[in-house]
């Protein structure tokens, strides 16, 4: 259970006193005024990833932004201040939209597939997982060994029979997907993908599959969250599960909730833009 005793909020700050992002784009292709999005990270040894989508604004509305690349954050815990001291790299794990398609990012879920993560089917990789941002959202996977997370040559993409070292070539896994999401290694030897359906929709839904790429099978829809009733400007987004934060025998997950009057509501209810939490039973 939470204990407030052992949270702590961090954050940056401008050397005229106001406060800053912890993490602010400093890399070779980051542009002025863009910012990060932060996807899933690992932990591998005393390094800390951290998949970084890079935005910016497009117009004024609140809404009104797009995607601009994804960057690697590495954080050395050997180090007194890790987040001071953060490493920055630009990935190749973008595509801009192009015809019908929208963007491709990766960083929406990381599987680390490892004996030392105590996967019950371990294979030796870590499995990265993203989105292309198509009407409707769709799963795309790549894997690469721990050692080599930084070396982004040995990166394999599944093209939907095989793992080729070419982005392009990534195929979609499922779809109806959400942006943010998780892929959890079940003591079945099953795999659970757990997402919100449609991206923003009420509903928590979660298919169950073979392998970390699938074959994934149909959406079972195991929670309607009640948040967007109470006002029509309320939605909600990016399910996920945390099995190193749940109990034996189920799967804490999370969904996210946010509002349309972005500016108007948060004034009048601060509990609006926080997580929520829900127990999947597996037994």
């Amino acid at each position: 259970e939470p204990r407030a005793d052992r949270i702590e909020f961090l954050w940056g700050g401008k050397i005229t006193g106001e406060s800053a992002a912890v993490f602010v784009p400093e890399t070779p292709m980051a542009q002025d005024g863009e910012w990060y999005w932060l996807g899933d990270g690992v932990a591998i040894g005393d390094l800390v990833h951290i998949l970084a989508i890079r935005m910016r604004k497009t117009e004024d509305a609140v809404f009104g932004f797009a995607t601009s690349g994804v960057n690697l954050l590495t954080l050395d815990l050997t180090r007194p201040h890790p987040l001071a001291l953060q490493q920055q790299r630009d990935t190749p794990f973008f595509r801009a939209p192009e015809g019908d398609h929208g963007d491709l990012t990766f960083g929406s879920g990381i599987l680390v597939n490892t004996e030392e993560a105590g996967a019950p089917n371990a294979d030796g990789f870590i499995y990265v997982y993203g989105v292309r941002n198509d009407l409707s959202k769709k799963l795309v996977a790549a894997r690469v060994r721990p050692d080599l997370f930084t070396n982004f040559d040995a990166w394999r993409f599944w093209d939907g029979g095989g793992w080729s070292a070419q982005l392009d070539d990534a195929a979609p896994i499922t779809d109806q997907i959400s942006n943010e999401l998780s892929v959890s290694p079940l003591a079945d030897g099953t795999y659970a993908l757990v997402f919100q359906v449609g991206g923003i929709t009420a509903d928590v839904g979660v298919r169950f599959g073979d392998s970390p790429v699938g074959p994934f099978g149909d959406i079972n829809t195991i929670y309607h969250a009640s948040e967007p009733s109470t006002d029509p400007e309320t939605f909600v987004y990016n399910a996920k599960a945390h099995p190193h934060l749940s109990k034996p025998g189920e799967l804490l997950i999370s969904y996210n909730v946010n509002t349309f009057d972005f500016y108007g509501d948060f004034f009048k209810d601060s509990d609006i833009y926080r997580p929520r939490f829900i127990r999947l039973k597996l037994e």
